[in-house]
């Protein structure tokens, strides 16, 4: 009997241990202003999504940073066209590249948009995800 007591007292014990070992887990997604849009070429202005990072944090107490890339499109800051920003949170602007591009073709194609959360001080990745826009002609629109 003092056993079964034992054994069943450590299988406590154990159990207890591994559920304070859960760290709670920190999660980004990316927010746009529509879910989609149709390229108009007789528009004279930036044509795309703007983006807003939406981080729940699990446990991180210091400051973080956010790292935003694509491949294929611009992420467009102050008329500048880049492939990686490095921000503290603040909404950014997608657009095609192949909207400025002379070789415009209406052909079907999906862009990446990757975000990552870091921390500030040491660039460890604290969350990341991944934003897709399917193009279809020139209907560009966010896939869920």
């Amino acid at each position: 009997m003092k056993r079964i007591a034992f054994t069943i007292g450590v299988l406590l014990l154990f159990s207890f241990l591994l559920v304070g070992c859960n760290k709670p887990i920190s999660q980004v997604s990316i927010l746009t202003d529509k879910e989609s849009f149709v390229f108009d070429d007789l528009k004279s202005s930036f044509q795309g999504f703007d983006l807003t990072p939406d981080f729940k944090n699990g446990n991180t107490t210091g400051p973080v940073q956010y790292r935003w890339s694509v491949r294929e499109g611009d992420i467009i800051i102050k008329g500048d066209r880049l492939k990686e920003v490095v921000n503290n949170g603040e909404s950014l602007f997608w657009s095609s590249t192949l909207l400025w591009s002379p070789n415009w073709t209406s052909s079907s194609s999906t862009y990446d948009i990757k975000l990552k959360v870091e921390d500030a001080k040491t660039s460890k990745v604290l969350a990341e995800t991944t934003l897709s826009i399917e193009r279809n002609g020139q209907v560009f629109k966010v896939k869920r």
